[in-house]
């Protein structure tokens, strides 16, 4: 063969290999049903809990009223009620990606010696009850009609929109002409301003309007396998279209092409969501599972996990104590709750918690009163089900003195793939954290990326972000803030956070020889700041949970610099190595004709 022609033919096949991606079709929009809604106990005594639990068939999220965030729950799973003070009435509606919904189903929970019908919680919660589309797939350039509702709510916003903002708590809205595909988002707000909760809906676009410089969408995003072992690999492969500027993934750093694949090793069962930028500004999303089982075969069996973090210090006599559980079991119950003391003492329990049974991190906390201002407490996190006990690290912190005289808000978590994202109640601030592997390696580096945003409509003064690093990890460098040796933490005074401003901080360190291969690490993120309207102190807190290991796959680039242009897969190391050798043999003749002239 021709040397050139060989050179050429190696390229090109080097190029295919790489630009070869998965075109499987895009979830299809199907019939959303709830299964099942239930509450086990069905009847408690005032102050006494619940746990209602559902299963859907065709639901891509439901959301359960009256909840403090009752939007995005996954399909099938339970959650504890909190205190009940009177009888209640808990109602679920199914959701799809695309806008479908499903019809509602109703459980009530009677509070014995409450003296009061179902129907609601005290209090008047403000939250959204319904938001909803006359039409939920038009053509380009039509419109439709939206429609909203809400309970014990002031005025509301609908973005995006000409006039988005100060709307009455429930009406209709025509969306005007659409020409391209568009998520819209309805916030409600009590009398003080504050978030009482926002649902969320796409109007579907086709026709020649998709063809604007606007427009694009994810063709497909899947793993494959789906399903791994523990160590095992998995391959993500996504592939867009329309004008798009560039994608990133959940859990991975950097941003990616708008289609390509990438290898993954997660831990647990994890759920990775794409992120399609269009060069107009808008987004588009989607999400693929790779579900992780022990060497059993099973995903059940293993010892659960229990990792304690940051403690939240409320005043002088309060303080949050603030865990994950990782039940690692499909089947039975899992109970969590933390041991604590002043000193080195763990004397005290907080009360038992209920934990979905799972794979995946289920972020839990407890409130304990009666702390002496000033002093210092230890606590660690238990998890316990049929498979062990788990203790997580013990924790110390310290109470405030003398205790500052302000309201406090607990805060409220929901769970994505490697990271526990938390953000306060009213969801003033989003608060989360991305490693730049699934995985970090002993002896390697690892880049974390913060990011926070005030999705408020007022600002958020006094704000202070502080960033602890596992104790597995040595901090090299930040984009901002002062490293403190002693505690691990990262302190950014953010001051003023206007309303809607975003902000993003990366900090680089180095994976300490001593960390044990396997173990679960955990980094967090806290801002505390005060919110102008009700001057109450509020906090979101957010945690990435890393799995250190002796062998790390190539994934991302670092937020510090460029990507790696190595291959991933042994075709791509197979293919290089001839491309390297074509160039040998090319240089070898070239050389031989440029001696015989």
């Amino acid at each position: 063969m021709n040397m050139k022609k060989f050179i050429i033919s190696i390229a090109v096949l080097a190029f295919a290999s790489v630009m070869t991606v998965s075109t499987a079709p895009a979830h299809a929009g199907g019939t959303c049903t709830v299964m099942s809604f239930t509450a086990s106990p069905s009847t408690v005594s005032s102050g006494g809990t619940s746990t209602v639990s559902w299963t859907t068939s065709g639901c891509d999220t439901v959301s359960i009223t009256p909840s403090q965030n009752p939007d995005n729950r996954p399909p099938s799973s339970s959650v504890s009620t909190g205190a009940l003070t009177q009888t209640t009435t808990f109602t679920i509606v199914g959701h799809t990606d695309y806008g479908g919904v499903s019809s509602p189903q109703s459980v009530t929970i009677t509070v014995s010696g409450s003296g009061s019908g179902g129907g609601g919680t005290s209090g008047g919660t403000c939250q959204p009850t319904s938001f909803t589309a006359q039409e939920y797939t038009v053509q380009a350039g039509d419109s439709t009609v939206l429609h909203w509702d809400s309970q014990n709510c002031d005025t509301a916003s609908i973005v995006p929109a000409d006039y988005p903002g100060d709307r009455p708590p429930y009406g209709s809205i025509d969306t005007g002409a659409i020409d391209r595909s568009t998520e819209y988002t309805l916030t409600v707000y009590d009398a003080n301003g504050n978030i009482g909760g926002q649902r969320f809906l796409t109007i579907n676009v086709v026709g020649s309007g998709q063809g604007g410089n606007n427009y694009c969408q994810v063709s497909s995003f899947s793993a494959n396998p789906s399903s791994i072992t523990q160590g095992g690999y998995s391959t993500l492969q996504w592939n867009t279209s329309g004008n798009v500027s560039y994608v990133t993934i959940s859990g991975l750093s950097g941003n990616q092409n708008a289609s390509g694949s990438i290898t993954v090793n997660p831990y647990t069962t994890t759920t990775y969501t794409l992120n399609a930028y269009c060069n107009g500004g808008s987004n588009q999303t989607s999400s693929t599972t790779v579900y992780v089982t022990n060497n059993g075969g099973g995903y059940y069996g293993s010892a659960p996990q229990a990792i304690t973090t940051v403690a939240t210090v409320l005043n002088g006599t309060e303080a949050q104590l603030n865990g994950i559980a990782i039940p690692n079991t499909t089947y039975g119950t899992t109970n969590a709750w933390f041991e604590w003391g002043i000193g080195t003492s763990l004397g005290n329990r907080t009360a038992t918690q209920f934990v979905s049974s799972g794979n995946s991190s289920q972020y839990y906390n407890s409130l304990i009163a009666g702390l002496a201002p000033g002093a210092t407490y230890s606590y660690r996190a238990v998890v316990q089900n049929a498979n062990g006990t788990a203790y997580g690290s013990v924790v110390t912190f310290r109470t405030t003195t003398p205790p500052p005289q302000v309201a406090v808000h607990t805060t409220t978590t929901t769970t994505a793939h490697t990271v526990v994202v938390a953000q306060s109640a009213p969801s003033s601030l989003k608060l989360s954290v991305d490693s730049s592997a699934d995985h970090m390696c002993i002896d390697g580096e690892i880049d974390y990326t913060i990011t926070y945003q005030n999705i408020s409509k007022q600002v958020l003064k006094d704000a202070v972000l502080q960033f602890t690093l596992p104790k597995e990890v040595t901090y090299l460098q930040s984009s901002g803030g002062n490293y403190s040796v002693e505690d691990r933490t990262i302190t950014i005074p953010l001051d003023a956070i206007e309303a809607g401003e975003q902000g993003v901080i990366t900090v680089r360190g180095m994976v300490n020889s001593s960390a044990a291969n396997g173990s679960l690490t955990v980094a967090t993120a806290t801002i505390v700041y005060t919110d102008v309207k009700t001057h109450a102190q509020e906090d979101a807190t957010a945690y990435a949970l890393v799995t250190a290991t002796n062998g790390c796959p190539v994934v991302g680039g670092s937020v510090f610099g460029v990507g790696s242009f190595l291959p991933t897969t042994l075709l791509g190391w197979l293919l290089l190595i001839l491309v390297i050798f074509g160039l040998i043999v090319l240089g070898r003749q070239l050389r031989k004709k440029s001696d015989q002239k």
